[in-house]
């Protein structure tokens, strides 16, 4: 049989083709065992695929590359999630509606696996199992959470948790903050 076809039984039976999400790269394959299952939450678009490049992540996965050229389809952080549920980091940070996520991210140069690396002025990191960007790393729970425009305000986006405006400032949920009387002074 060709690639991407598997003939279990001897004699003038046809050969079966792999399954959809299965690839077989080489010719003679003697049974179903020698499809290959494409990674975790990958998939082909036909049967009698015959490279594992032709496995692709399902749309709610990005696919994270090791140096060696291997792939795997990771679950996407809720950071990185569009509004139609697509994964923003499988098409380079956007989203099909126009929009992009939020934050910097860049892929671990070992596993290929995405992190937030930092998020802009407003909005407070989360990448731990406790909301915070210092307990426990969770790569799902990664994202830029905004901080309340009209009651919150945030020195570093990266380390610190969004902060109740104190009574004499105008907050705007960022680090810049306006004095409620004129001429008073915060530090």
């Amino acid at each position: 049989c060709p690639a991407g076809y598997y003939k279990d039984a001897a004699g003038p039976f046809a050969c079966s083709a792999c399954p959809v999400g299965t690839y077989a790269p080489y010719e003679g394959a003697t049974s179903f065992a020698q499809c290959l299952r494409c990674p975790t939450y990958a998939t082909t678009e036909a049967q009698a695929a015959t490279r594992r490049d032709l496995c692709a992540c399902n749309p709610t996965t990005y696919q994270a590359t090791q140096p060696s050229g291997e792939f795997t389809c990771e679950q996407c952080p809720t950071g990185a999630i569009c509004s139609d549920n697509f994964c923003g980091l499988a098409a380079g940070g956007n989203c099909s509606d126009g929009s992009k996520i939020i934050g910097e991210w860049g892929a671990d140069n070992t596993t290929g696996e995405f992190r937030l690396l930092s998020c802009p002025d407003g909005y407070r990191l989360v990448n731990s199992t406790d909301g915070t960007s210092k307990g426990t790393f969770f790569p799902d729970a990664q994202q830029c959470s905004p901080c309340q425009a009209d009651a919150h305000y945030i020195l570093n986006p990266n380390t610190d948790l969004c902060q109740k405006c104190p009574p004499g400032l105008i907050c705007f949920g960022g680090r810049y903050v306006v004095p409620r009387v004129n001429g008073s002074v915060w530090t």
